[in-house]
């Protein structure tokens, strides 16, 4: 019997935090930490996906950890998206992956499938690839791809 209650406290506890959690993002928009995400059901251009999401406040998903990472990937295989753009670029100096909302250089976490980035006829945008299994891949900046943006969490309404 106390098992039982500890269990049922412990669900109404998991509850109570997801709805309350839920309720500082936009709707269709997942939490995760600090953030939240917002998965692009069309696909666009890299620049076209990062003024998409400056229009709600965000910018193109920034990966600084494993456990974002891994949460973003299921956010992109649950889609079944081929490619997913993510806010990673070279475009500014070959070779030198910097986040495109503030210059900051991807490090220290980051995923590259074996062999990429490569580069290939001038790729310069970070991408999720199903054919890598969801690790990151170099993209041509023109092509069109799904995309994740990431925005702050809203700030409850009081009153």
């Amino acid at each position: 019997m106390a098992t039982e209650s500890l269990l049922l406290s412990l669900l109404s506890v998991c509850v109570l935090f997801s709805c309350v959690d839920s309720q500082f993002c936009r709707e269709g928009w997942q939490s995760f930490g600090d953030s939240c995400y917002g998965f692009g059901e069309s696909t666009t251009a890299w620049g076209a996906a990062e003024a998409i999401c400056k229009v709600y406040n965000g910018k193109l998903a920034e990966i600084e950890t494993f456990e974002e990472n891994e949460f973003l990937k299921n956010l992109a295989k649950s889609k079944q998206a081929d490619r997913v753009l993510l806010g990673g670029t070279d475009m500014f100096s070959e070779g030198s992956w910097e986040w495109s909302s503030g210059g900051k250089h991807i490090f220290p976490f980051v995923d590259w499938a074996p062999g990429q980035p490569d580069d290939s006829s001038g790729e310069d945008c970070l991408t999720f690839s199903r054919d890598n299994k969801y690790q990151w891949n170099d993209f041509h900046c023109e092509q069109a791809a799904y995309f994740i943006c990431e925005a702050p969490r809203l700030d409850p309404i009081v009153g």
